[in-house]
């Protein structure tokens, strides 16, 4: 069963507005962006740690040769940083960020075009998504959709948009050998 694999990002563009919209013009957002960025990447250089299962799920896809992809709606830049950063930027071909569309998650845009790229059809790709709005837009593209939750918990509409909510990677990779996700790899 092809893969398509969801790393969490934003609206950057939203977010910003949403700060001027409820502290006004003159908060100082862009200080803030800077500091946040300084500090970041201050923290980053030490590496960055993978969700628990990443690995062992990255091989065992590899290994039944599922094809692969990235979806973020986070920048191409900070895509590239973060995944290099964690050691598995070569384990993936198809990276798709916000940079490549117009509508961000929860719109579809982002794994209607890695299925493409992918060359297979949404519904026979399983997406594992760590946030709300990535659910909702793996499931408008009609993908398969599993949510290993990050920060925010499941809502109750991400539930039932969701063929389950796992507690790590681990739990994924065991459903999919359960369940023979990996005997239909093949594009």
């Amino acid at each position: 069963m092809p893969g398509l694999s969801a790393q969490g990002g934003g609206a950057r563009r939203e977010r910003g507005g949403n700060v001027i919209e409820r502290y006004g013009q003159d908060f100082p957002l862009a200080d803030i962006s800077k500091a946040f960025v300084a500090n970041r990447d201050r923290i980053l250089l030490a590496g960055l740690p993978l969700k628990d299962g990443a690995i062992g799920l990255l091989d065992a896809l590899h290994a039944a040769e599922c094809p692969m992809a990235i979806v973020t709606s986070s920048s191409r830049r900070n895509a590239d940083a973060h995944l290099t950063l964690a050691g598995i930027r070569t384990r993936f071909e198809t990276i798709l960020t916000g940079d490549d569309v117009t509508r961000g998650k929860p719109s579809p845009d982002l794994y209607l075009l890695a299925a493409s790229r992918l060359g297979v059809k949404p519904e026979v790709c399983v997406a594992v998504e760590d946030s709300n709005h990535g659910v909702m837009a793996a499931h408008a593209a009609g993908t398969i959709t599993i949510m290993v939750p990050d920060m925010v918990p499941p809502t109750e509409a991400s539930r039932t948009k969701c063929a389950a909510v796992l507690p790590d990677l681990n739990a994924v990779l065991d459903m999919l050998r359960d369940r023979g996700g990996f005997a239909s790899c093949s594009r």
